[in-house]
């Protein structure tokens, strides 16, 4: 009930389906397909897919094992602008995106910290109907940590994560800043759940804003 009350409060409903294909002890394949609506469930804000691959370096010190792990993606977007009705109107937009990561994960008190640097850049195809735009490509660095608590031997964690964009296309400026609340549900030992509650807060307004509920269905 509450999972529902939250998402009908909510201004975007964001989907996903991830998979995690080990491919060895150290490398993981990773896929995604995504689906993501504008002012509640009224019209599609983008649909996307993802493929890339993860390498891990394991530390062990002091009984913790903490992890770096290196993530490089390729994701297609096809994403709707809302316009104005008049002079800009409603239009589907195309986009290529790659992306490289670095993600830390270490323990302290039983909560699990992960601290993530991302690069992604995002090209968007020209358009010429039904407005002319031509080819840009948008560069962003996010930087996002995270502290997770497992209960029930794993089954259940819950989180709290922060994020912020800045924009190397706009002299460094803070794009947006993210906070999420969530929580991890784990079904068996290869499918998981988990729901959560993103509020957006935009100091450049482009792109989604505002409350946001999530649903990603995760198999491995």
């Amino acid at each position: 009930m509450l999972l529902i009350a939250i998402a009908s409060a909510a201004q975007s409903l964001w989907t996903t389906v991830d998979g995690r294909i080990p491919l060895s002890n150290k490398v993981d394949a990773i896929v995604q397909a995504a689906y993501y609506t504008h002012k509640r469930l009224e019209t599609t804000e983008r649909w996307m897919g993802t493929v890339g691959v993860e390498w891990y370096l394991r530390l062990k010190q002091n009984g913790i094992q903490p992890f770096l792990k290196l993530q490089t993606a390729y994701a297609y977007l096809h994403q709707k602008t809302l316009g104005d009705g008049r002079t800009f109107p409603n239009h589907w937009h195309p986009k290529h995106r790659a992306v490289v990561a670095l993600y830390a994960n270490w323990s302290w008190c039983g909560i699990d910290f992960t601290l993530r640097e991302q690069y992604q850049g995002t090209y968007a195809i020209p358009l010429e109907q039904p407005i002319v735009l031509d080819g840009r490509y948008m560069q962003s660095l996010r930087h996002m940590v995270q502290a997770q608590k497992s209960f029930m031997r794993g089954k259940v964690a819950p989180y709290f994560a922060f994020e912020v964009f800045n924009s190397p296309n706009r002299k460094m400026h803070v794009e947006n800043t993210r906070y999420t609340l969530g929580s991890l549900f784990r079904l068996d030992r290869r499918h998981a759940i988990r729901p959560y509650y993103m509020y957006i807060l935009p100091q450049i307004h482009e792109g989604p804003t505002g409350s946001i509920f999530g649903l990603s269905y995760l198999i491995q």
